[in-house]
């Protein structure tokens, strides 16, 4: 039995999809891409553990998230599943396939963080540890959330802080637990699954973040061979507020050919 919060919302009587946030992030992230990307779906979108209102409990691993997930699953008598992912829940969604192949129909890796080099992502976990500070008032946290963004991600920032941000005694901030996403950086680092069965995939890369590297393509190419499907966005990191319209259009597209019940009835 999974002990994490769930959030559902779009058809609940729609074919699941599964969506899964990355570090520092929520379940609520991916509503607005739910409604117009894959906007017959049953979304399940967990806030990891640690994350949001789920609690954390350590060492929260690659194996631990991954069972997390099929819990989650279960409780909801889901058999099989579309997965969406970004960033480390994109590892975590190719993770998932691996593991229990049955159980997904599809995969969107959204500018997935996975065999990382160490350094890397030891850099990133410090710097978005040490940037994590409770703010006097919500315009403020709201601001901070803006710094460095592309000027077409600032209107989807602010809809995500007004998801995610909690007033606590020190002030307002967005919850997540330091030594699980301290964890979660570590996992990045870890060598790409094997896969014993291949599911249509498509993997977005956002070039400006530098995440999509040749090797983890050329894995992604060796194990998923025809199944695979690739496109690349000149954006950064987070490629679905930057480019919305372009991001949405082409999961939709994809799962179109795919998993189409998910899109239309």
């Amino acid at each position: 039995m999974s002990d994490l919060f769930v959030h559902e919302h779009g058809n609940l009587s729609g074919p699941a999809v599964l969506a899964v946030h990355g570090v520092s992030a929520h379940g609520r992230r991916f509503v607005p891409m739910a409604a117009t990307a894959f906007p017959n779906a049953r979304v399940i979108a967990p806030d990891l553990r640690g994350h949001g209102r789920s609690p954390a409990g350590t060492p929260a691993t690659i194996e631990r998230h991954v069972a997390d997930l099929l819990a989650i699953l279960n409780e909801r008598h889901v058999e099989s599943a579309v997965v969406v992912g970004h960033s480390f829940g994109a590892c975590l969604g190719l993770n998932l396939l691996a593991a229990a192949p049955d159980r997904v129909r599809s995969v969107v890796l959204l500018d997935p963080a996975m065999d990382q080099l160490p350094e890397f992502v030891s850099a990133l976990s410090d710097g978005m540890i040490a940037s994590d500070i409770a703010y006097p008032t919500f315009d403020a946290l709201v601001e901070a959330k803006r710094a460095g963004r592309a000027p077409t991600a600032v209107p989807h920032s602010d809809a995500d802080v007004a998801l995610a941000a909690a007033h606590g005694p020190e002030g307002w901030r967005t919850a997540w637990d330091h030594d699980v996403v301290r964890q979660a950086w570590i996992e990045m680092s870890r060598p790409m699954p094997q896969l014993a069965v291949a599911r249509p995939t498509l993997l977005l890369d956002a070039t400006q973040a530098g995440f999509v590297t040749e090797r983890q393509r050329a894995h992604l190419a060796k194990e998923l061979g025809r199944d695979l499907t690739v496109k690349q966005f000149d954006v950064g990191h987070m490629l679905f507020w930057e480019d919305f319209d372009g991001v949405c259009a082409s999961v939709r597209s994809f799962l179109l050919g795919h998993t189409p019940d998910v899109v239309r009835p």
